[in-house]
């Protein structure tokens, strides 16, 4: 049996991208990937839970019950590591000053 190289965090963006837009079209666009890509990118953790996380219709997505969940917990998983790579990259300072280019004096 071939082994599938997860990406769980890709995962997580395409499935609260599609719950938060009701479509994998939408979503599609917003990430910038195919539809069947994150069709697929959803079937995923829904095979590897057992579960069913969108009711599908012709038209629009809606989350069954365990999407809901799942939608609470990656939407604060994605804020968790939002807020790490704030906190780790607070203290990389902006640059400012004067510059000078090509004897042009310009303000940062």
């Amino acid at each position: 049996m071939l082994k599938r190289k997860t990406d769980h965090l890709g995962e997580i963006t395409a499935f609260v991208t599609s719950a938060q837009h009701g479509s994998f079209t939408v979503a599609a666009e917003r990430l910038g990937l195919t539809k069947s890509a994150v069709t697929k990118s959803v079937g995923w953790p829904e095979q590897r839970l057992s579960l069913t996380l969108f009711h599908r219709a012709a038209r629009r997505l809606s989350l069954r019950p365990d999407g809901e969940r799942f939608l609470a917990s990656s939407q604060h998983a994605i804020a968790i590591l939002e807020q790490t790579e704030t906190e780790l990259t607070s203290h990389i300072a902006q640059p400012s000053g004067r510059l000078m280019v090509d004897g042009t004096d310009m303000q940062l």
